[in-house]
């Protein structure tokens, strides 16, 4: 039985102090000392969080950490007057280091490998932080949202999947199966390469690969709580008050994804982020940079060629089940099973085809939610229409592996 690690943090008034180690995995794109890529990266969310709580953070780094460079003094001011850092730390009495390995995946849990899943254990006091494919670099949220786990905090948010019809993954089936997502010389294949890619030479025909599949974020609507906008549900560099009382009082935060639902989102397009109104966008729909309604769809967009791209259900704008939105799961009331929305100006509900790991989410009157779009993420060969008609796939059907890597990616977060 693994022992009952936690804390991981002291406080003293307003000021935390957080004890961690951070090493590299033997995988991992950076040079020593890695802390060094570590510390500004914290700093983005985290002094913010510290300024508009009154807080100061102190980062007290293990012997285990190899010590700063960039920061070499002791104590170091990143931030003034929010964030510093100690080396050579040890802990008081019932207070323990939280282990960070920062890498590609080689000393990472096994289902946390497709969609580059950072996660943290916080009982063991261990986690694992991902870096990006290209650049080889750590995004600023997601280090900032695990030191919020190490501070035990809970996430809010539903995991869900779309896959791109205009990008693929450069693998076949067999090495998706078997989760071999670095190439040998270290090149990381879980990058997308766009339908065409003018950069391949020789180039390679996209139209027989398995599409990209992403994973997204459905933030979670906490009862009781006026914001959905937060570090732990979409990346904010922001806490509600109820947050930063349990940082304080060094508790545990109640889960809320018991059932582990995974959203499926569909099939979806990927487009350069545009200054005007595209002309795919309805009639005067706003500009993708300034509207409420679209703000969902570019969060946490990832960055899957050059630059950064806006997603969008391009011919589906009108399908609610496509859309992101903070998310909860449906009451007993309600009398159906999974997750649902509630986008601005729609006064009903609506809910999202979804799977967890024993059975898939159903409407009121027991039926399966958006049968067709679950079938297609699981790759069947026959479509099951709410009417109960059935028919072929013509995705599966004109490429038998066109799905292998949504498969695989909904199957690992489940």
């Amino acid at each position: 039985m693994t022992p009952f690690r936690p804390p991981y943090h002291t406080v003293a008034g307003n000021t935390l102090t957080i004890y961690i180690n951070v090493v590299a995995d033997s995988d991992s794109g950076f040079g020593p000392p890695i802390i060094d890529n570590i510390l500004p990266k914290l700093a983005v969310e985290w002094n913010a969080i510290a300024i508009d709580n009154n807080l100061t953070l102190i980062f007290a780094l293990g012997p285990d950490t190899a010590p700063p460079v960039v920061f070499p003094s002791n104590p170091p001011v990143i931030v003034p007057n929010a964030i510093s850092v100690i080396t050579g730390a040890v802990p008081p009495s019932g207070v323990n280091f939280f282990n960070f390995t920062v890498g590609r995946g080689n000393a990472a849990v096994r289902d946390s490998r497709s969609a580059r899943v950072s996660y943290v254990n916080y009982r063991q006091g261990q986690g694992y932080i991902y870096q990006q494919p290209e650049p080889l670099a750590i995004l600023g949220a997601e280090i900032s949202h695990e030191l919020g786990h190490v501070l035990g905090l809970s996430d809010r948010y539903y995991e869900a999947v779309f896959w791109l019809k205009d990008y693929a993954i450069n693998m076949t089936c067999k090495e998706i199966r078997k989760g071999t997502w670095l190439a040998a010389d270290g090149t990381d294949r879980r990058k997308g390469i766009p339908d065409p890619d003018p950069t391949l030479d020789p180039p390679i025909d996209t139209s027989v690969l398995p599409r990209l599949a992403v994973r997204a974020s459905l933030p979670i609507r906490v009862a009781g709580e006026a914001s959905f906008h937060n570090l732990m549900s979409d990346g904010s560099k922001s806490l509600t008050a109820a947050q930063v009382a349990i940082i304080l009082a060094q508790d545990k935060e109640q889960t809320y994804r018991d059932k582990n639902w995974v959203a499926i989102l569909g099939d979806w397009r990927a487009y350069p982020q545009v200054t005007t109104t595209p002309a795919w966008l309805p009639p005067g729909a706003p500009q993708p940079e300034t509207s409420t309604q679209l703000g969902w769809l570019t969060t946490r967009a990832p960055n899957l060629a050059t630059g950064p791209l806006f997603l969008m259900p391009a011919t589906e704008f009108n399908d609610p089940a496509k859309w992101r939105y903070p998310a909860r799961e449906a009451t007993e009331q309600e009398g159906g099973t999974g997750i649902v929305c509630g986008p601005p100006d729609h006064t009903a509900l609506h809910q999202y085809g979804c799977l967890r790991s024993f059975h898939k989410g159903k409407a009121a009157d027991k039926d399966v939610i958006q049968k067709v779009r679950v079938a297609v993420a699981m790759g069947r060969r026959k479509l099951v229409g709410l009417n109960g008609a059935t028919s072929k796939n013509p995705i599966i059907a004109n490429n038998p592996h066109w799905m292998c890597y949504a498969r695989r990616m909904i199957n690992d977060l489940l």
